[in-house]
């Protein structure tokens, strides 16, 4: 897939959703525009339930800045993640059900920022977790997942699941679930080819934890 075609499908998807303007014609135009939440009921399914017994969540999720990692002397990668489901699993010796957290439409597009992202229109249910996953489709016009860095543009259809370890627990004592993806944004910046952005994707596994 050429350059020039991954851009217009990133184009004629996003701005087709309403979430963003296009500056500059380059991938570094990509702006978001802020998103109204929408509601635990729509978005929050336990093992196929609704919410109406569960308790109201009060913690957020948040990608964890990896602007560290970045090279001062290249330009700011620019990533995009198309997430169809987030799952919040249970310690292994907790027989608590999972959360299943299916996204749709624009929510579905996951633009990951050098100083974090935060997912402002997920609640994570009080609880404690170990494991959190995050399932790219193709979803978003065909597109699991593109990459614009110093070496061009990619991008995959491949599904993906994206795994995160840790200990946290919702208790009210945090306001955060934080997820770490400095290893994998470390080798979607290298990425010279689509192989290499699978590669890092597929090979990936992050950790996860509270603040």
């Amino acid at each position: 897939m050429g350059v020039a075609r991954i851009k217009t499908i990133l184009i004629a998807v996003f701005m087709g959703l309403g979430l963003l303007s296009y500056q500059n014609c380059s991938p570094q135009g990509f702006k978001f525009k802020s998103q109204p939440g929408d509601s635990d009921d729509k978005i929050l399914q336990q093992n196929g339930g609704t919410t109406t017994d569960n308790p109201k969540p009060t913690l957020s999720l948040q990608v964890g800045s990896f602007a560290e990692i970045l090279d001062a002397d290249e330009p700011v990668p620019q990533i995009f993640l198309c997430v169809e489901q987030i799952r919040l699993l249970k310690p292994d010796d907790d027989d608590g059900d999972d959360v299943r957290i299916d996204l749709n439409g624009e929510n579905q597009i996951l633009n990951l920022r050098p100083d974090g992202t935060v997912l402002d229109f997920i609640d994570v249910p009080v609880g404690s977790y170990g494991r959190v996953e995050l399932r790219l489709s193709s979803d978003c016009g065909g597109v699991s997942a593109a990459v614009s860095n110093a070496n061009g543009d990619y991008a995959i259809s491949e599904e993906v699941n994206l795994r995160f370890r840790g200990s946290v627990t919702n208790n009210g004592s945090i306001k955060r679930l934080v997820l770490d993806m400095d290893q994998m944004v470390t080798g979607l910046v290298d990425a010279k080819n689509r192989n290499d952005v699978e590669e890092a994707l597929t090979d990936f596994e992050g950790g996860c934890g509270g603040d």
